[in-house]
């Protein structure tokens, strides 16, 4: 089954490809990022080519690489004969501005957008992948008095009649003729905890589905609800009992760490008021303390349960009835290689905080997937994707 191709930018260390990446369906053909170390990383991880760019020409994008270089040098063209299904990334929109003039002033509202954002634009209109997923700080929404947040949704949703405009702050760079736009079938500002990252930890998320892929006001509806029904069965049990750093760490839950856990409390135990009494900026409690480098596996753990959620919309995509992953049915779920088996309904071990022992075959299944998250890279090869059937 051909894995679906995806394009990263902003990717920094990999954090959201790694959770398309384990998914088992998707494969990174190309990742961008200015910073070296971070390209170094990914390179590293991923095992695609390092390329760092020189001098001032433009770069073109080439398959299998991680290009190390200023985006707006970054030619993506050369990716237009290959099929990109997905175009990914958190491009910063801080240099975003919205200039009011005066009350007399019948331009009223001039916008200034933001230039790294602009080319992350300019590659959804280079390539037309089938769908994007752009992640965002929360503020975003209300910077500028929601007005950014506004023009970013419309540029996106109707970028056959915005490009022009956009492509002038991406410095004219990018194709010269039509584009088509994407329907946004999800906008909102998620609490990564709810989806198994042991931070409370929130990101504006906005996916968009290419507008020729779906017929009508009534497939829009469908893609949208198979969607958010695929992200919301991927959280399972999250919601109600969220993943502590601790669990993470240690790859089991809190009723089977026992004296694990009370030696970590007991090793804490005091320090809150210290810190307090020093006037210190330091995390007290044990888990927040865990929780410090936790931006790279929040990304991927989130970065896997919206790729599941998207390939599970794909199923409401009538022309996408030929694409290998359309073959695939039941929700995709992590597991841990836990010791001595994962748990199951009739396990004679502890109950979940607050679940009955006798838990249901969803709950039983949901529970595997509370140590989806690693943050310690002594776990990390414990983990596998894996469909349930």
């Amino acid at each position: 089954m051909r894995r679906l191709a995806v394009v990263s930018l902003f990717s920094g260390a990999g954090g959201l490809d790694l959770g398309f990446a384990q998914t088992g369906l998707y494969e990174v053909v190309f990742a961008n990022d200015i910073l070296a170390h971070a390209m170094r990383t990914y390179s590293r991880n991923f095992g695609l080519k390092l390329v760092a760019c020189g001098g001032d020409k433009e770069v073109e994008a080439s398959l299998g690489t991680a290009l190390e270089c200023d985006v707006e040098r970054v030619d993506f063209t050369t990716l237009r004969d290959m099929e990109v299904d997905v175009v990914i990334g958190g491009p910063p929109c801080q240099d975003f501005s919205i200039v009011r003039g005066s009350e007399w002033d019948r331009r009223g509202i001039e916008v200034r957008r933001g230039r790294l954002y602009a080319h992350f634009v300019r590659a959804l209109a280079a390539l037309q992948p089938k769908a994007f997923l752009f992640e965002n700080v929360p503020g975003l929404v209300s910077a500028n008095r929601g007005l950014a947040y506004k023009v970013i949704l419309e540029d996106l949703s109707n970028l056959n009649m915005r490009w022009s405009e956009v492509r002038k702050a991406a410095g004219g760079a990018g194709p010269a003729g039509p584009v088509e736009g994407y329907h946004i079938i999800l906008s909102e500002v998620l609490d990564f905890s709810r989806f198994g990252v042991p931070q409370r930890r929130e990101r504006l998320i906005i996916v968009g589905v290419r507008k020729d892929l779906v017929r009508g006001l009534e497939g829009l509806w469908r893609v949208r609800a198979a969607f958010m029904r695929s992200l919301k069965e991927s959280a399972g049990l999250f919601p109600k009992y969220p993943l502590t750093a601790i669990e993470a760490f240690e790859g089991r839950r809190l009723d089977e760490l026992g004296d694990a856990y009370r030696e970590v409390m007991r090793k804490w135990d005091g320090v809150w008021l210290e810190v307090r009494s020093s006037s210190m900026t330091l995390y007290a409690s044990p888990l927040l303390a865990l929780t410090s480098p936790g931006t790279f596996s929040n990304r991927k753990a989130f970065g896997c349960r919206a790729a599941s959620a998207l390939t599970k919309c794909a199923y409401s995509l009538p022309r996408l009835t030929s694409m290998p992953l359309l073959s695939h049915s039941g929700p995709l779920t992590m597991e841990k290689s836990w010791q001595g088996g994962p748990p199951s309904s009739t396990s004679t071990s502890a109950p979940l905080r607050g679940v009955k022992s006798t838990r249901s075959t969803s709950h039983s299944s949901a529970v595997p997937g509370r140590a989806s998250t690693f943050l310690s890279p002594s776990h990390a090869t414990s983990f596998s994707p894996k469909f349930r059937e």
